[in-house]
């Protein structure tokens, strides 16, 4: 009787047990994968797509006015996915998926598309929260991948282009997607672009059209781009200062009421430990200079006068005594 009643109880408690077993055994994915999606591919193929806890989820595509929804099936453990595709689709599509990366709150998709006559279609997309708007891009300099000359700063939503030793600078407004539209009009230049952050870089779209003094487009002009990548400059360390040259980007008097001269507007310095302060227009003066721990030392003989160099988030602060200046490099 009492082996009867423990069978009982053991085949009670059973179904109890395997639940969290089984529950155990589910893949689930990272929560910060979990919900709705959408994006679009530089090709102009639209995706939206739901991503639930245990990694299943439904996959809609649109291109030029056509639409196909799959299953699909997200392994966290591979960042892969597949979808399931059903035979008879109008397109001939014999497999879909890919690998994915996430980062920054961007699902970035890398999708491989095969179809039955042997044809493979490869595009990535990526994608943001329906719901969810990002921050814009972060402050910093970064710079083309394809063509290093080429570099974007972004400071307290001011922005710098700069193409080798020239720079333009662009106003600059944050869009409800987190983006960064930089635009503006001088003579000697055009911008129109999209900036959109992505995790470690920046994914650039959009013009950039340099002229001449007679008004022609300049071929160093950035025309076209679409999703180009820009990423993180390397922070400026001490020991490039030799052969480095800068531009003045702000200029603050000590002594209230009174405006800093611009013959500080250059700085430029050469290997040898010796360099110039000031440009063709104000005048230049000379100085050497040593690099020491984390400042640089420069001694103006002619003016009796010693400065002190420091860096700060890519900024060279110069200490001139009456006059504290920000550089940038050129």
């Amino acid at each position: 009787m009492k082996k009867q009643l423990f069978v009982l109880l053991w085949l009670c408690l059973l179904p109890m047990l395997l639940v969290p077993f089984a529950a155990a055994q589910e893949a689930v994915v990272p929560p910060e994968l979990v919900g709705s999606w959408t994006g679009v591919s530089r090709d102009g193929i639209q995706l939206a797509f739901t991503v639930d806890a245990d990694g299943t989820g439904r996959y809609t595509f649109t291109q030029q006015g056509y639409t196909e929804s799959y299953d699909f099936t997200l392994e966290s453990d591979t960042e892969t996915f597949s979808a399931t595709v059903p035979a008879d689709n109008q397109l001939g599509i014999s497999a879909c998926g890919g690998t994915y990366a996430y980062g920054d709150g961007v699902l970035t998709l890398d999708i491989t598309t095969a179809f039955a006559g042997g044809r493979d279609f490869q595009y990535v997309v990526r994608c943001e929260r329906e719901s969810e708007p990002r921050s814009g891009p972060k402050n910093g300099t970064y710079l083309y991948d394809q063509n290093e000359k080429y570099s974007i700063t972004i400071k307290d939503n001011a922005c710098r282009l700069g193409f080798g030793s020239n720079f333009i600078t662009a106003g600059c407004q944050e869009e409800g997607d987190g983006t960064l539209r930089v635009t503006g009009a001088g003579p000697y230049h055009q911008v129109d672009l999209t900036l959109a952050p992505q995790e470690g870089g920046l994914w650039v779209s959009g013009d950039l059209i340099l002229k001449n003094a007679r008004g022609q487009i300049n071929a160093a002009s950035l025309l076209g781009l679409d999703h180009a990548v820009f990423t993180p400059k390397p922070p400026f360390a001490l020991s490039q200062i030799p052969g480095s040259s800068w531009i003045m980007s702000t200029a603050q008097s000590k002594n209230e009421g009174e405006n800093p001269f611009t013959s500080f507007m250059e700085l430029s310095f050469y290997d040898g430990g010796e360099g110039v302060m000031g440009d063709w227009f104000s005048g230049t003066y000379a100085f050497t200079y040593t690099v020491g721990g984390n400042a640089v030392t420069l001694t103006f003989a002619e003016q009796d006068t010693v400065a002190l160099g420091t860096l700060e988030n890519d900024e060279l602060i110069l200490d001139l005594g009456a006059v504290v200046v920000r550089y940038t490099t050129r």
